[in-house]
């Protein structure tokens, strides 16, 4: 049950902080929507930084029992912590993968 909701609110998580991404990325990107973002995606990092490490869940607690069951899990942290870092707005206009020059 812990497993699937982690799983679910990582992808839902990672899915919205790409979708800033999109959506704020451009001439328009100001500090403030920059710094909104950056603490959203830092939040994450340390909340996957923190069940990596300590194995503690925020609402949850200590969880040592699911790493032992579930050896993938830390490759599925590992990628969610490293889409989170990629994603911050940047001051250019993002063109998606099969758009046209």
């Amino acid at each position: 049950m812990i497993l699937s909701l982690y799983i679910g609110a990582s992808l839902i998580a990672v899915t919205v902080a790409y979708c800033l991404r999109f959506q704020l990325s451009g001439p328009q990107l100001g500090y403030l929507k920059s710094f909104a973002c950056l603490a959203f995606n830092l939040f994450f990092v340390t909340y996957h930084l923190r069940w990596f490490k300590r194995e503690y869940l925020l609402f949850v607690g200590y969880t040592p029992d699911l790493f032992n069951e579930h050896l993938s899990l830390q490759w599925l942290i590992l990628g969610c912590l490293i889409l989170h870092c990629f994603a911050n707005p940047v001051g250019w206009k993002l063109r998606r993968w099969y758009s046209p020059w």
